[in-house]
């Protein structure tokens, strides 16, 4: 009897989805294709649904209809994570996607310098999509 893949859950930064959209052979792309797939769990809430939607109506080039699809309702986090308490990340609209990875229990993945460099510690823990990728790779 083998043993169900584990199924990790990730709180995906704006920019990871935009990413994605510009360069289907990236790493951040691989990890849009692995929410897609169910390897990967893609957590979410409103505010930043909202704020990835406001942004892929801002990009001509791209599509919100095109990772619409990801925000899952079973997956949405229904509480209201504080981000307040995250004075580390600089910029106060990052902070909400470290607070709803802590709330959840999530990875969380940016390609934001800010947040990798906040010294945020393992809670929650913050990859960039290239260390993702490489974790998964190995499971």
């Amino acid at each position: 009897m083998s043993t169900p893949p584990v199924r990790v859950s990730v709180v995906l930064d704006t920019n990871v989805l935009i990413a994605s959209a510009f360069r289907p052979g990236s790493a951040s792309a691989r990890i849009v294709g692995a929410v897609r797939d169910g390897r990967l769990t893609m957590l979410w809430d409103v505010t930043t649904r909202r704020e990835t939607e406001r942004l892929f109506r801002k990009i001509p080039p791209i599509s919100w209809e095109a990772v619409a699809g990801l925000y899952v309702e079973e997956n949405r986090w229904t509480g209201e994570p504080d981000g307040s308490s995250w004075t580390r990340v600089p910029d106060p609209e990052d902070r909400k996607f470290a607070a709803l990875a802590e709330a959840g229990g999530a990875l969380l993945v940016s390609l934001d310098a800010h947040l990798l460099r906040a010294g945020l510690g393992t809670r929650p823990e913050v990859l960039t999509p290239n260390e993702l990728v490489a974790r998964l790779d190995r499971l």
